[in-house]
């Protein structure tokens, strides 16, 4: 279980393996208390679903919905390029626990692995492949990411993610929608849902909001 001390200075997730993170500001309290909201809403669909089956985890981070994938009897493969989410797996010794790979799946596909996963999994994800340029946050992160912009924001842009996250599952994706609220406009938003309800049997699983941001997390059914 996640939780955050009365001061809001760390929060601790034994179950997991995650110690120690301290938090600065309010913002990473609720991104934080967000992880735990997606491990409530998740771990149910995990649990029915993922037994013996094959899981990639595409911008897995440090590997958490992995671990708790694993915890429900699925085989994950995570996927991660940033530099700081892999010093945070190696740490917690996940790369020789999991398949890891550090390429990008997204934009390198990996004609090998075609239909090879039984479920994907793209949390906290998608708002990076597909932003405004001119974003100095997002500049940033896909630098050091190694993204470039093939993904411009437009319906087009966005057609092309999911033909490549649809590339590599048989059955379904988890998925949010993540929206800060002080850089990302709603219209974003608006065009990711038309887009998945043209593609999809969309089920809304939680919508979360916060002072800072809200997000909306789905299981798209192939």
């Amino acid at each position: 279980m996640l939780f955050i001390d009365k001061k809001k200075e760390k929060m601790i997730a034994p179950k997991f393996g995650f110690e120690n993170y301290f938090i600065k500001d309010e913002k990473n309290v609720e991104t934080w208390a967000y992880t735990d909201t997606k491990r409530k809403v998740l771990s149910p669909f995990f649990e029915s679903l993922f037994k013996n089956k094959r899981v990639l985890d595409v911008g897995s981070g440090a590997g958490f919905f992995s671990w708790l994938a694993a915890e429900y009897g699925a085989i994950p493969f995570l996927n991660e390029t940033l530099k700081e989410a892999l010093e945070q797996a190696n740490k917690l010794n996940f790369k020789n626990k999991f398949n890891f790979r550090n390429d990008n799946m997204i934009i390198n596909l990996d004609k090998e692995e075609e239909k090879k996963f039984d479920y994907l999994i793209a949390l906290t994800v998608i708002h990076w492949l597909w932003k405004p340029i001119g974003e100095e946050e997002n500049h940033s992160l896909l630098k050091r990411s190694n993204i470039s912009y093939r993904f411009p924001p437009t319906k087009e842009g966005l057609e092309e993610v999911f033909d490549r996250l649809d590339f590599y599952t048989k059955n379904g994706i988890f998925i949010d929608f993540f929206r800060n609220k002080e850089t990302f406009g709603k219209y974003q938003k608006d065009l990711f849902e038309k887009v998945l309800f043209n593609r999809y049997e969309v089920s809304i699983l939680k919508q979360v909001n916060e002072s800072h941001f809200d997000s909306t997390i789905y299981f798209l059914k192939l």
